[in-house]
């Protein structure tokens, strides 16, 4: 299952580790089996892991690939991962895990947004640009990995559910009357964009996000 977190700043200041900690430990069930955290520059990252393909520690995240200047926090499986590995082996790119997050940074790396047209699977994903603070969010196409993000005078964060941005004191938690109406419209199903918290929305399905 795997929960994923983090946050950009616009303001000069650097991510608050500890509330991003914070936020991580309300996904503690989505992933019981190991987490971290990664910070760089305007840039923070929180991972709770579910282990599935590789169990080593060499597939923890979120996960760094220093050659290529990216990291990386993801949620979800991709079936092709063997193909796209050998695929971007024999295109030069070299491995240091055997799971599936790591083909997402080469293959983003090698073909850029595109990247996601390769891919077969489910997931929810977040990717960091260590040059440019780039960052790029990506959920699949039937919006089976949970996504949300809230963002406010000088801050953007993401998670893989919304009681983890709840915890902040910065977000509205009013309750979205629009999205409560589709709550009770569609027997509590509320749709994308919306949440029932008017500070949090959550990213439609088959969408990439950039925040530059």
């Amino acid at each position: 299952m795997c929960g994923i977190a983090g946050e950009i700043r616009f303001d000069g200041a650097t991510p608050d580790l500890g509330r991003l900690q914070a936020m991580a430990d309300t996904m503690n069930r989505r992933g019981p089996d190991g987490a971290g955290l990664f910070a760089q520059r305007q840039t923070a990252f929180a991972h709770r892991r579910l282990k599935i393909i590789d169990l080593s520690d060499a597939a923890e995240q979120p996960m760094v690939d220093t050659d290529l200047g990216l990291s990386l926090v993801f949620n979800g499986c991709i079936y092709n991962h063997r193909e796209l590995r050998a695929e971007l082996a024999g295109a030069g790119y070299r491995f240091f895990s055997n799971g599936d997050s790591e083909v997402l940074l080469k293959a983003y790396h090698h073909w850029g947004e595109d990247f996601v047209h390769h891919l077969n699977g489910m997931f929810a994903f977040a990717i960091a640009e260590r040059e440019s603070g780039r960052l790029l969010l990506g959920r699949d196409r039937l919006g089976i990995k949970p996504l949300y993000f809230s963002e406010g005078e000088g801050f953007f964060r993401f998670a893989s559910s919304l009681q983890a941005l709840a915890r902040y004191d910065d977000i509205d938690k009013s309750l979205d009357a629009e999205a409560l109406a589709f709550y009770f419209s569609f027997h509590a199903v509320v749709p994308p964009p919306w949440t029932i918290l008017k500070g949090v929305r959550k990213l439609p399905p088959a969408t990439l996000m950039r925040i530059e």
